[in-house]
């Protein structure tokens, strides 16, 4: 449920950013120095903005056809779509958008009971 979808697929999203590795961690030395400027910049991965990466992501290589997910039954491949609306509907809750969360949640259980087409 909290697969976000192929990475490798979706590569040009990460083009021009700077790779995570453990020679060289980006993200931990990265974080303090914009958490003391008050972190205006930290939003790229956070709340609404990582939901919106998620959807490009399975945009690019839905779960139907990520190659990951080959042997899994249909049912199963949808959870990752149930786990991207269950973010939604809790991003739309805390908004306060009683709408958007409805929808949200509608989507997620119809992912989760395998009802989506």
């Amino acid at each position: 449920m909290f697969y976000a979808g192929n990475l490798t697929a979706a590569r040009s999203l990460f083009e021009g950013v700077a790779l995570n590795t453990d020679n060289f961690p980006v993200i931990e030395y990265l974080a303090p120095r914009r958490y003391r400027r008050g972190g205006q910049e930290v939003p790229w991965f956070l709340g609404q903005s990582f939901a919106g990466f998620v959807d490009e992501v399975q945009a690019i290589c839905p779960p139907s056809e990520d190659p990951l997910l080959a042997k899994r039954s249909e049912e199963n491949r949808r959870l990752s779509l149930a786990g991207s609306a269950f973010h939604r509907a809790g991003l739309a809750e805390v908004r306060g958008d009683e709408r958007a969360t409805r929808e949200a949640w509608q989507q997620f259980v119809a992912a989760w009971a395998n009802r989506v087409k």
